[in-house]
């Protein structure tokens, strides 16, 4: 939830409180962040405009994602390189 503006933020909060119960806000147990989902998949089948804006930013979505498994790559080859002695291939 931290990506976020702030008053992305407010509405999230709001869609998930007591009174909306719209959105679910979490904690993803692989990065201990906050994560924000739809409560309900009866949302996303029977609210046509919030299905639009998931079907433009799947590419997006898988972009990031792409580019996120990518830099976690580098940086364990980066690791490893660090970690092998000068002219010594990386294990």
């Amino acid at each position: 939830m931290g990506e976020l503006a702030p008053d992305l933020q407010d509405l999230a909060r709001k869609l998930s409180g007591p009174e909306a119960r719209l959105l679910v806000i979490g904690m993803s147990p692989d990065t201990n962040e906050q994560t924000v989902e739809v409560a309900h998949e009866a949302l996303i089948r029977n609210w046509p405009k919030l299905r639009s804006w998931l079907d433009e930013d799947r590419s997006l979505l898988a972009l990031l994602d792409d580019n996120k498994s990518r830099s976690a790559g580098m940086g364990t080859e980066r690791s490893r390189s660090k970690l092998s002695a000068p002219g010594q291939p990386a294990r």
